[in-house]
């Protein structure tokens, strides 16, 4: 299946190269990431760094993304502080916006932030104001996540106060709540649901079978990816391959790239 090329919906290479966790230890570069790329015909990629970890920083990283040979575009980690009200929120938005990234990245865990309440969608609103997408994680799982009180149900009160024009990506596809994410989206045209970091990690769990579905039912809602460096884009590919093998190849495409193209406003690069 190499012959279909890849959108990788999330990748994190950093600028020193390391990562979460000490396994990553100067590994996780640029030129690693776009080697990849080429070995498993991945043509193009979301790159998207995390506040505090291998020397990011909101200017800095997207000059870094902008040195890829490859085609790499670069996401925002919104550093997200309870305390901001809209003139702060504006402001952060505006800055990223200028910088040239293509949108933005909210992960609830790691930076606290609740899905109930008003700052999300006063986040995103502004987002898409300025033509900017949203990634939102959906991992809600671990001590982090215990402590926003976030869960599945929160989802679809938080998608309903976010208008229509706005463009979000739902990260993770819900892991092992895939299934009932997907229910969740399919009543919201302007959500896409990634299933990056998923794809790989439940191999051989019977989140095979409803990834499969997903495959056949949902070409135009799901989009793929590796969540790199937790995975490697060769796990991305052996796995894509996997499933695409029984699916035609018009749908095959929609998932491997056309529906991150078409959601996110880059076209046919």
């Amino acid at each position: 299946m190499n012959e279909i090329p890849l959108f990788d919906s999330l990748t994190h290479p950093t600028l020193t190269g390391d990562w979460i966790g000490h396994r990553y230890a100067g590994r996780n570069t640029l030129a690693e990431l776009e080697t990849q790329m080429e070995r498993n015909s991945v043509r193009w990629a979301f790159a998207v760094g995390m506040a505090g970890i291998g020397g990011y920083e909101v200017a800095q990283y997207r000059e870094f993304i902008a040195s890829s040979t490859r085609q790499i575009h670069p996401v925002a980690y919104y550093e997200f502080d309870p305390r901001d009200g809209t003139a702060e929120i504006q402001r952060k938005v505006e800055t990223i916006g200028r910088l040239g990234y293509r949108g933005i990245k909210l992960h609830l865990r790691f930076a606290g932030i609740p899905l109930r309440g008003d700052a999300l969608p006063a986040i995103v609103r502004c987002a898409a104001e300025r033509g900017l997408f949203a990634m939102i994680c959906t991992y809600l799982f671990g001590r982090a996540s215990s402590e926003t009180g976030n869960t599945l149900l929160d989802f679809p009160p938080l998608l309903a106060r976010i208008p229509e024009e706005a463009r979000v990506i739902l990260l993770h596809g819900g892991t092992v709540n895939l299934m009932s994410m997907m229910g969740i989206c399919r009543e919201f045209p302007n959500v896409l649901l990634d299933l990056s970091w998923t794809l790989c990690k439940y191999e051989g769990s019977s989140l095979d079978q409803d990834i499969r579905f997903l495959f056949q039912q949902f070409d135009q809602r799901i989009c793929v990816g590796s969540d790199s460096p937790e995975f490697g884009l060769d796990r991305l590919r052996r796995r894509f391959d996997f499933f695409a093998a029984d699916t035609p190849r018009e749908k095959n495409e929609n998932i491997a790239f056309r529906n991150l193209m078409a959601f996110t406003g880059l076209g046919q690069l």
